[in-house]
Order: C-alpha cells, then structure tokens, then sequence
C-alpha cells in the first residue's frame, strides 16, 4: 500500500486564530490540530497541557523599535491587526535601523514558530505613519 504524503498548512477557525496548524491526510480528514477557540482553551500539545495567552502591543511611532516579552512556551504566533508591513526581529536595536537581521512580516500574513522555547524577547517597527496593532499569541504550560 502506497503511503500518502501528509502536507502542513495553516487555515483560520471560526471562533478565534490561535496558533492552528494541522495535517491534510488527502482522504478529506486533518488531523493534530495543535490549538483554536478562545484564551480559556487547553489543549494538549506533545509536551503535555498548554493553554494561549494573548498579548496586544501598539507601535504608535515609525520607524521605533517596540519589543514584547514572552514567557517560555511551545510555540507562538504574531500579526498586525492593520494590513501593514511590519519588520520584526529576535535582537534589539535591528528593526528600526533597518540593520540585519531583520524580517519583514507582509501585510495580511501571520508568523507562528512551533517547539520549545525558553523566554523570549520580540521587537516590531513599522513605517506607515499611522499605529499599528500587533497580536502575540503563545501557547504556554499550564501549571
């Protein structure tokens, strides 16, 4: 029997993006959906429970470098709630100067990273003149 290739892809449920990833099984099914629904949600992920935690921070000025904190987790996600451009980066001083590295988030994409993660910080800028609205989602152990 031939073995089916299992593709990864992203899709957005109906109550809520919250760090969502699953496998098309190419028979019409999925399956490991990894996390959907509302902040209160626990789900079991393979280092045992997780629960979201949702995270708003405002870029208010261009070209200025915002960051956020994270807690260790097991993946988180990031987009802007406006349909910008936004640069991000995992060190300081980088995305306001436009100095490497540094990525650029496109408008309308989300950017989620899956594994364990120890605490971590994000930084954001953006050049549009106008504030923007990034939400962060990780999914951290429940205690």
């Amino acid at each position: 029997m031939a073995k089916l290739p299992v593709l990864v892809g992203d899709y957005l449920h109906r109550f809520g993006p919250l760090l969502r990833r699953f496998k098309d099984m190419l028979d019409g099914t999925h399956a490991e959906v990894v996390a959907v629904g509302d902040v209160e949600t626990v789900v079991q992920v393979t280092n045992g429970p997780v629960h979201p935690v949702a995270q708003v921070l405002v870029l208010t000025a261009d070209d200025t470098e915002y960051s956020v904190e994270l807690d260790a987790n097991y993946g988180f996600e990031f987009k802007a709630r406006t349909a910008v451009d936004v640069r991000f980066a995992f060190e300081a001083d980088k995305v306001a100067t436009l100095d490497e590295p540094y990525l650029t988030l496109p408008a309308g994409w989300i950017h989620y990273q899956e594994g364990q993660f120890d605490e971590l910080t994000l930084y954001f800028a953006h050049t549009i003149g106008a504030p923007v609205t990034m939400e962060i989602i990780t999914l951290e152990p429940v205690d």
